[in-house]
């Protein structure tokens, strides 16, 4: 069974950002490159389901369909992959005490952190007030100081509070188990990302090290200088309610590989 790391990190990261009634999350994606037009690519289907300090991510495409669970309460992930009913059980550490300093000067040398900026731009999606922020990550490649991946984020976040009480549980929760040096960077890169990511477009790119990038302007152009793949998320179903405790556990009858 084979369950991409980005799909790990942003149950994760959903968790850190934000968790009570209980929230239902559903999304659609689309991944988009140079020789695959928006209108061609395929659409991958995801579901997250959060309850304190409980997550679970549903991923669906044209390949299967494949669950993560955490269970913060006993340090717990479970990787199920549903066409072989079968599962993976991880043990997650547990952070005692404050997460140690972090240099920050260093990390943001790396690219690492993200330059965040808040407009004043506002939608309703789903019943949810939302606000556009945009950011820009640079990271130089290894083999070549002069060139940098650059990716350009617009996220219309929703703050409010009924989604917020939800999400500040779960958060609570997971920085239980990232990990010391993960909450702190958590910590650091929060700021206006701090929300509900309700609509999402990634763009990456391949620039120059030391080329400006204007979000703004990146995100108007249907294929920008040194384009390499765009990512657009869009909601399907946003519900705040009561979920089953059955969502958090493997299904019945499910073969455990490790």
């Amino acid at each position: 069974m084979r369950l991409p790391a980005v799909l790990i990190s942003s149950v994760l990261l959903a968790a850190s950002t934000a968790t009570a009634q209980d929230l239902q999350y559903r999304m659609r994606s689309r991944v988009s490159m140079p020789d695959t037009p928006p209108a061609s690519a395929p659409a991958t289907e995801t579901a997250m389901f959060m309850k304190g300090g409980r997550i679970r991510l549903d991923t669906r495409t044209s390949e299967g369909s494949n669950s993560i669970i955490v269970n913060t309460d006993v340090g717990r992930m479970y990787l199920v992959d549903h066409g072989s009913k079968t599962y993976r059980e991880q043990m997650m550490p547990r952070v005692i005490g404050k997460p140690p300093a972090t240099d920050t000067a260093a990390i943001r040398a790396m690219g690492l952190l993200p330059q965040v900026t808040q407009t004043k731009e506002t939608r309703t999606i789903m019943g949810f007030s939302a606000t556009r922020v945009l950011s820009v990550q640079r990271v130089p490649y290894p083999s070549d100081p002069t060139a940098s991946m650059v990716t350009v984020t617009e996220s219309w976040i929703s703050r409010d509070p009924r989604l917020m009480k939800v999400y500040n549980a779960s958060m609570q929760a997971a920085q239980r188990v990232l990990g010391a040096e993960t909450s702190a960077m958590m910590e650091m890169i929060s700021g206006h990302m701090q929300g509900v990511p309700l609509e999402t477009t990634t763009i990456a790119l391949q620039r120059n090290d030391k080329q400006p990038v204007d979000p703004a302007v990146v995100l108007k152009q249907a294929n920008p200088e040194g384009f390499m793949m765009r990512n657009h998320m869009e909601p399907v179903e946003v519900k705040l309610l009561t979920l089953a405790e059955s969502i958090f556990a493997v299904p019945p009858g499910y073969r455990k590989l490790n």
